[in-house]
Order: C-alpha cells, then structure tokens, then sequence
C-alpha cells in the first residue's frame, strides 16, 4: 500500500510534462508531511501541517532529473538532522536536512507564508562537506555522517 501523501497520478503526471511545459492546476496544494513540535518552535510556526504546489513538484522533477527525493519528504520533515535559518536569502526560508548515509543529505526549503502555511519550495541533495558547513538552529548536537 502507497502511504505516501501524494497521489502516483500527479507524479506521474509531472514527469510527463516537458521543462516549462503547461502544467495544469499548478498552485494546487499536497499536505506532504508534518514537522515535529521541537521544529514548529524553532522555526516559531504555528502549524505542524507542511504543503507542497504542483509547481514546486515539477521544479523538483526538473531540477533533480528523478522525483526520487520527493519521497523523502515525509522523513525529513519529521525527523531532521540540521534546521538552518535561511532568511537572508529568501524572507521566512528554512532549511530542514536530513543525512542519507555517510556522504549526503537530503535538503529541503520550507517557506512559511503570510498565512503561516509551511510550504516545500525546493528540494535536493549536498555532500557531506556542504552539510558540514550548515549552521544548525536547533541547538541540538550535531549528528555524526
């Protein structure tokens, strides 16, 4: 059984669609996971609810060549391992991290908007000595790769 939180016909329906193809509904919403309540204090959101545009599924799709990282969402969102501010360059912009083995993480960015909705903008992975240079938030010890 699929338990992840977006419909097999959307991604599929994403991949079918060429780079800067139409893609209909675009600004249509997924609530792809949940944040833990630590996180929802760190990052000071008001809802542990976390959504993600057909946009920004097709950005990721694109961008990353497999929408492989999108099922991790859910994972990292929950339990991540780094929470890093990213507001200098994008207003209310968080980084979650989450290592994936020795030698990568996965990394998403959550924006909270106006109406303190957490939403998904990007996804993808760094190296480990990209993930070593992210300041944590969490004031949790830093987990070893």
């Amino acid at each position: 059984m699929n338990t992840f939180p977006i419909p097999d016909y959307v991604i599929n329906e994403l991949k079918e669609v060429k780079p800067k193809g139409i893609i209909l509904s675009q600004e249509q919403l997924f609530e792809i996971g949940l944040i833990s309540f630590k996180s929802m204090k760190i990052i000071d959101s008001p809802s542990s609810k976390v959504f993600i545009s057909k946009m920004a599924l097709k950005h990721i799709i694109d961008q990353r060549g497999s929408e492989e990282i999108i099922y991790l969402i859910p994972e990292i969102l929950n339990d991540p391992t780094k929470i890093v501010d990213n507001s200098k360059k994008r207003q209310s912009s968080f980084i979650f991290v989450r290592m994936n083995g020795k030698s990568h993480a996965a990394v998403l960015e959550i924006t909270k908007t106006p109406d303190s909705m957490n939403q998904v903008v990007s996804a993808f992975h760094v190296d480990d000595k990209t993930y070593r240079k992210l300041i944590d938030i969490s004031g949790r010890p830093d987990v070893p790769p």
